[in-house]
């Protein structure tokens, strides 16, 4: 880990200063000797100190003998979600009332490009099949909210997990 020192308060006697690390099994290293108070009123940076170092001292070797101990705190950087789009998607009209004609029984409205929405998959059919998972771009389940969808040829309801339900000629599913 990289570390910078910086004190803010030094008396004019203060230094030269010695850095010690110490780890979590109490085994000191020194890091640094003869630093001067200039160096750490502007800021000393050392490199590869040992993660195990959990804290240590700074102390005044000269006229005043001072220690003032420091320690580390690690914060755990936030991971950045990815977002994992399926990889096809295609286009189904989705309706909300009424009845269409399937196999010559009214029974289901879906009115062809009324009202459009891009559906991701995992398989690559370019029509909705009967148990398939359907999903946003950004790779949420579809929430169809039982609405009623078609992609020309299939007809069916999507449910709030995103699971297509295909429909019998007269509505069932």
């Amino acid at each position: 880990m990289t570390v910078t020192f910086t004190l803010t308060t030094l008396g004019t006697a203060a230094g030269p200063f010695n850095i010690s690390g110490t780890t979590g099994s109490n085994v000191t290293t020194e890091l640094a000797s003869g630093i001067t108070a200039e160096q750490l009123a502007s800021g000393h940076t050392i490199s590869s100190i040992s993660e195990s170092i959990t804290g240590g001292t700074i102390a005044s070797t000269g006229t005043c003998n001072t220690t003032t101990t420091w320690s580390a705190s690690t914060t755990t950087p936030t991971p950045t979600p990815t977002i994992n789009t399926p990889p096809y998607s295609f286009d189904v009209s989705l309706g909300t009332t009424g009845k269409a004609n399937i196999n010559g029984s009214a029974c289901f409205n879906v009115d062809s490009g009324l009202n459009t929405v891009t559906l991701y998959s995992y398989i690559n059919s370019g029509v909705l099949v009967n148990g398939n998972t359907y999903y946003t771009s950004n790779g949420a389940a579809y929430n169809g909210h039982g609405g009623a969808f078609s992609d020309g040829t299939n007809y069916g309801k999507i449910n709030t997990l995103g699971v297509y339900t295909e429909i019998d000629d007269c509505g069932n599913y």
